[in-house]
C-alpha cells in the first residue's frame, strides 16, 4: 500500500512542504520584492528622502530601525509588550556576562523566543481572517460587476477590470437607459482597500437606483454628487465618466467628473479629450457639464482608470509614463 504524503485531514506533511519550498526557484527575487514592500509600508516618503542622504552604514541601520519601530508601534499594547519582553529575554540569552547560570540564561532565551512566536501566531491569525473576509468581499464585487460586454446595436464595446489586490475602488458598469440609449460607467473611488470598495458599492447602488427615476446622465450625476458629498467621509471622493450611447448614431454624450480624460484613437493618432469637472463628493452642489464626441467608423474611444498609469513592473518600474 502506497504511503500518503498527507495526514488524514488532508494537510501536507511539514517536511514535504518545506522540501517543495526549497526546490522552488526565485527566492532571491521574491525576497527583494517582499523587502521592498515592507520598506514602502513602514517607511514614509519623508523618511525615505532622509535615507537617501545617509551613507551606506547609517542608511542600513536607520532602515531596519524604522521598519522595526513601525512594526512594533502597529501592534496592540499587549502584543507590543510581549515582543519587547521576548526580545529582551533573547538578548539576555546571547549575552556573555560572567557569573550567570547557563540554565537560567537558556531558559530565559527560550521563553523570549516563545513570546515572539506567540505574537507571530496571533498576527498571522488576524491576517488569515482578514484575508478570508477580503476574499469574500472580492467575490461580492465580482458578482456586482457586469457579466458581459454591453451589446449596443452598431457599437463594439469592451469592458475589463482586474483588481490589483483582493478588492479595489474601481467600478465598471453598464445598463439600459431608454429603449435606444445605454449608459456605460467607469469610476474610481479615492484610496484602496476596504474603504474604497465599500464606497464603490455605494456609488454603484446610487447610480442604479437613480437611473430608474431619471434618464438624463447629467441629472443622475448631479444627484450622485449630492449623495456622495452628504454620506461619505471627508477624505473620500470619486472620479467618474458616465457616457450615454445611442444605437441610432455615432454620438457619445458623456460627463467627466474628475476622471482621467479619455483618448480617441484614429488612424494611429491619439487625441486626449478635454479635462472634466470636479470629482464627485468634493462640492455640495455642482452643475456638471454634458459633452459630446462623434466617433467615425474605425475610431476608438478609450477610457481607463489610474490602474493603468500606476501599473508597476518589478524590473523597469512604471509601465506607463
Amino acid at each position: 500500500m502506497k504511503n500518503s504524503n498527507k495526514y488524514g485531514n488532508g494537510e501536507p506533511r511539514l517536511r514535504d512542504a518545506l522540501k517543495d519550498d526549497i526546490l522552488q526557484d526565485g527566492h532571491f527575487r521574491t525576497f527583494r520584492k517582499e523587502f521592498r514592500e515592507i520598506k514602502n509600508f513602514y517607511i514614509s516618503n519623508e523618511k525615505d528622502k532622509i535615507l537617501q542622504q545617509k551613507n551606506l552604514i547609517k542608511k542600513w541601520w536607520l532602515t531596519w530601525w524604522w521598519i522595526f519601530k513601525g512594526m512594533v508601534l502597529r501592534l496592540t499594547a499587549f502584543r507590543r509588550l510581549l515582543v519587547v519582553t521576548g526580545i529582551i529575554l533573547t538578548l539576555i540569552n546571547i549575552s556573555n556576562r560572567s557569573g550567570e547560570d547557563e540554565n537560567t540564561k537558556i531558559g530565559l532565551g527560550f521563553i523570549g523566543v516563545i513570546l515572539v512566536i506567540i505574537v507571530l501566531m496571533l498576527e498571522l491569525k488576524d491576517k488569515i481572517l482578514a484575508k478570508d473576509e477580503l476574499t469574500a468581499g472580492r467575490e461580492i464585487q465580482k458578482a456586482l460587476m457586469p457579466k458581459s460586454n454591453p451589446e449596443i446595436p452598431g457599437w463594439d464595446i469592451w469592458v475589463f477590470s482586474k483588481p490589483a489586490n483582493e478588492i479595489c475602488g474601481d467600478l465598471i458598469d453598464h445598463f439600459k437607459l431608454t429603449d435606444n440609449s445605454y449608459s456605460v460607467i467607469i469610476a474610481d473611488v479615492a484610496g484602496k482597500g476596504l474603504n474604497a470598495a465599500l464606497f464603490t458599492t455605494k456609488l454603484q447602488a446610487s447610480i442604479r437606483t437613480l437611473s430608474f427615476e431619471h434618464k438624463d446622465i447629467k441629472l443622475i450625476t448631479d444627484k450622485v454628487n449630492e449623495i456622495f458629498y452628504r454620506e461619505s467621509l471627508k477624505n473620500i471622493f470619486a472620479t467618474m465618466i458616465m457616457a450615454e450611447i445611442k444605437s441610432s448614431d455615432g454620438i457619445i454624450s458623456y460627463i467627466n467628473s474628475g476622471h482621467i480624460p479619455p483618448l480617441i484613437l484614429s488612424d494611429g493618432n491619439i487625441t486626449e479629450l478635454p479635462k472634466g469637472d470636479p470629482a464627485l463628493g468634493l462640492l455640495k452642489k455642482f452643475e456638471f457639464t454634458k459633452k459630446e464626441v462623434v466617433l467615425k467608423q474605425g475610431e476608438y474611444l478609450i477610457a481607463y482608470s489610474d490602474g493603468v498609469t500606476d501599473a508597476m513592473n518589478d524590473t523597469v518600474g512604471p509601465l506607463v509614463d
